[in-house]
């Protein structure tokens, strides 16, 4: 079997550790993308406060693996990519950038499960 993966870059910040905004991000693009096959750390920041690092950041790239289904929308969901991270999300102490490709994503997921 031939499979066609997608790259999608996330961001996500915790106030605890690097692998805790890790966590998050995963958490947070399994909810939203399906067949998620893996991940790299593009990038690590902190942000420094006081001379303490008050915030961990990590941008992620993230791989998931494109369905094999004869429906338009699903492909047009899967592969409309614009790069803005507008919206913030928030868990606890941590936060988590969401794109634009992850909330067509979402909606298509919703009309899907109705």
């Amino acid at each position: 079997m031939n499979d066609v993966a997608r790259v999608t870059e996330i961001t996500a910040r915790s106030s605890e550790s690097f692998e805790h905004a890790i966590q998050i991000a995963i958490e947070r693009a399994t909810r939203t993308l399906r067949n998620v096959s893996g991940a790299w750390v593009k990038e690590q920041k902190v942000k420094i406060r006081d001379g303490v690092i008050s915030q961990y950041h990590v941008d992620l790239m993230v791989t998931f693996v494109l369905d094999d289904t004869p429906s338009g929308d699903d492909q047009m969901a899967t592969t409309s990519v614009e790069r803005d991270t507008g919206e913030t999300q928030t868990d606890g102490g941590a936060q988590t950038a969401v794109t634009s490709e992850q909330r067509v994503g979402q909606r298509h997921m919703e009309s899907v499960q109705r």
